[in-house]
């Protein structure tokens, strides 16, 4: 009797040790690759929507020079270029709120 109470006690002190040195790092390890996964894809979201409000800034520039005869990267009057800068800025900003890099 004495040696099965000693078994049953050995195996649970086994079961036991396997909780705290295996079970719970590997669950915490999952849980910081998750996070890790979820701030990579934020981050990559961010960058290609900060991508297309630039791309987005350049084609509206590029197709007013065109309108006006000129070239790409042509000069615009300051009131144009002023309009078509904050319209930028408001996309990024929409990016920056949508997909925060905290």
């Amino acid at each position: 009797m004495n040696k099965l109470i000693g078994i049953a006690a050995i195996i649970a002190s086994l079961a036991f040790a396997y909780y705290l040195v295996i079970y719970i790092p590997q669950r915490n390890q999952e849980a910081i690759d998750r996070e890790d996964l979820l701030k990579k894809q934020t981050l990559q979201s961010q960058s290609s929507c900060l991508y297309e409000a630039d791309q987005n800034y350049a084609q509206n520039w590029n197709t007013a020079c065109y309108d006006q005869g000129f070239q790409s990267g042509c000069s615009l009057p300051t009131t144009v270029a002023k309009g078509f800068e904050t319209h930028r800025d408001e996309l990024r900003d929409t990016c920056f709120k949508l997909y925060p890099s905290n």
